[in-house]
């Protein structure tokens, strides 16, 4: 097996991981504030989904259920698991999403620490029904 192929970056790579880097440091920079409690939103819950059937059922089903019980307005991201986590990644202290929707692997990939917060499970009326 040749080592050679393993010091040669292509092109199209250097241009990604470019391309993700400065992308990184761009939604970092604009970052500078810490979220608290929705405040930077205004009463708006912004959340994430998988684009096709679950974007339907989340625009159809769970958004205006949403909207009627809390009186909330829902908007809809679609996005797939790694850009959600990129995200989240580049600007922890003022985070783009209040909910998001991923994939087993990037979550068990993420830093659960520095990204996520843990629900308060005395605000959920039937979590003692969840098994």
């Amino acid at each position: 097996m040749s080592h050679r192929r393993l010091n040669h970056l292509s092109r199209r790579a250097f241009l990604g991981a470019s391309l993700f880097a400065g992308t990184s440091l761009a939604l970092k920079a604009c970052g500078g504030t810490t979220a608290t409690n929705g405040s930077t939103t205004g009463g708006r819950i912004i959340a994430t989904c998988f684009a096709g059937s679950w974007e339907q059922f989340y625009r159809n089903i769970l958004i205006p259920a949403v909207t009627k019980a809390t009186g909330k307005e829902v908007n809809l991201v679609p996005m797939v698991s790694l850009e959600q986590v990129a995200q989240l990644t580049a600007s922890p202290n003022n985070p783009p999403f209040d909910l998001v929707l991923l994939d087993e692997g990037p979550f068990n990939a993420a830093s659960q620490e520095q990204l996520f917060v843990k629900p308060n499970v005395e605000l959920i009326q039937n979590y003692t029904d969840v098994s």
